[in-house]
């Protein structure tokens, strides 16, 4: 398999890779050749087999050497790939669930009220997965791998909680995982959010700005792997919020959290007293607990109103210039809900109903997400836009581009790309220097002369025909 198929086997092209296909290459042709000694096709009596077995012995222990150094070090790097990616799970999870800096010296995100569903589900979907990675290290090295790992998770964590005492960004890219793993504290070549929300600030007139986008600061396979995890822990999270709406008794504790978590960001986003109070007034946990205990047709109707209120609410929240997209959508949503509670109160299955309700309250949920960002976007524009809008703006930049790139001194060495495209258009350049300097050249010198006018382009009547001159225009007066 070596021989014939290296590129499947071997998964690099380093020295040891090199050596374990040369034995090999030895290995197989000693056995090939031992092979016909024994049929006979070689000759040489005994002898000759006798001689040729220990040449194929002696490869035999030259390849099951380079084999077993080989396999050693794919196992090592197999290792440190599964304590990479656990790493990187632990990191996102801490960038998601936005561990602050006064967290838990084992740097886990605080338990309870201050997490949200989504954030618990993700929470636990990463310790699951963690699980498993670390078994498969303990069946590649035992107790010592599962160690490393341990240390390079803790090392991230510790890392991450620096970095975010200290204001410093983190650099989410982890680094090599065969010693404690630390988070690399040298600045990414991608700009951080705060230097690109400057920078749209600074250069866009009267328009909104991007502001902070997930993983904005991030490469792009980073930002897919974050994606991919979200979106993982997110399905794992409704899929159980499902599960424990159906069957015959039903669990709705998780349904009247979600409704819970509705009716406080709403509160939360509400401008003025009066709204807040009439969120609370319509939402109301106590009612919904009492009511989810009745009649499917009952809660039906009950959960019916909460979330055309709540969308109701979103639509007063948001800007005006999206109202009519957002009244088509959120009224496809409610008759999609109101044909599914029909039909469970008729057919007397509620399979229906619950995805109805699990759908709704997840679009619920993401409009108020999205509406969260909008606002935060809109208080931070109406409160740093003047200041980034000065010389501070500026200044802020100008610093930063030089944390990351250097002084001007050292443009040649730090700016490669730049420098290859100002060398390439530069005999451009001076070419359309050359043909500026040539046209001033032939006009008249200004010294001692008065500048010839250049003749004023008439309209029409007066002009002379092709090939004779104008005639003169008669005086004024």
């Amino acid at each position: 398999m070596i021989v014939a198929h290296p590129g499947a086997v071997l998964s690099g092209h380093g020295e040891g890779e090199r050596l374990l296909m040369e034995s090999a290459a030895i290995f197989v042709r000693e056995l090939e050749l031992l092979t016909r000694t024994v049929l006979g096709a070689g000759g040489g009596g005994q002898g000759r087999f006798g001689a040729q077995l220990a040449a194929f012995d002696a490869a035999w222990f030259a390849y099951l050497y380079r084999f077993v150094a080989w396999k050693v070090k794919d196992a090592r790097v197999l290792e440190d790939d599964l304590v990479r990616a656990a790493c990187k799970l632990e990191l996102s999870m801490m960038q998601t669930c936005k561990v602050a800096a006064g967290a838990a010296e084992d740097g886990q995100p605080p338990s309870g009220p201050a997490l949200t569903h989504d954030m618990e589900a993700i929470r636990q979907q990463v310790a699951d997965d963690q699980k498993l990675l670390r078994e498969k290290v303990r069946q590649l090295s035992g107790g010592a791998g599962v160690a490393r790992m341990d240390s390079a998770i803790s090392g991230t964590r510790a890392k991450f909680l620096e970095a975010k005492k200290n204001g410093s960004p983190v650099a989410t890219p982890v680094a090599n995982v065969s010693t404690p793993l630390s988070v690399d504290p040298s600045p990414a070549k991608q700009p951080t959010e705060n230097e690109q929300m400057v920078n749209e600030m600074l250069h866009q007139d009267g328009g909104d700005f991007g502001g902070r986008s997930d993983g904005a600061a991030t490469a792009t396979a980073e930002k897919d792997f974050q994606k991919r995890v979200r979106d993982a822990m997110e399905k794992e999270f409704w899929d159980l919020v499902t599960e424990s709406l159906r069957g015959d008794k039903p669990d709705y504790s998780q349904l009247v959290s979600l409704v819970k978590e509705v009716r406080d960001s709403l509160h939360e986003l509400a401008p003025s007293k009066e709204l807040k109070e009439e969120i609370v007034e319509h939402i109301d946990l106590e009612i919904l607990s009492q009511v989810l205990g009745s009649s499917c047709s009952q809660h039906a109707q009950h959960l019916g109103q909460i979330l055309q209120y709540s969308l109701a609410t979103v639509r007063k929240l948001s800007a005006a210039v999206k109202e009519d997209e957002m009244t088509k959508s959120h009224g496809k949503l409610l008759s999609e809900l109101a044909a599914a509670s029909s039909e469970a109160v008729n057919n007397g299955s509620s399979s229906s109903f619950v995805m109805a309700v699990i759908k709704g309250l997840r679009f619920v949920l993401e409009e108020i997400k999205e509406l969260q960002s909008e606002v935060s976007k809109a208080r931070i524009q109406m409160v740093m836009q003047p200041i980034v809008r000065g010389s501070a703006g500026v200044e802020y930049l100008q610093k930063a581009f030089a944390g990351r790139y250097g002084p001007p001194a050292d443009a040649l060495a730090s700016l490669p790309l730049t420098l290859q495209l100002i060398s390439a258009s530069k005999s451009v350049a001076e070419q359309e220097w050359s043909e500026h300097s040539d046209c001033l050249s032939v006009l008249p010198s200004s010294a001692g002369q008065t500048p010839a006018l250049v003749p004023v382009l008439r309209a029409g009547h007066g002009a002379a025909p092709a090939g004779q001159p104008p005639s003169p225009s008669p005086a004024a007066g």
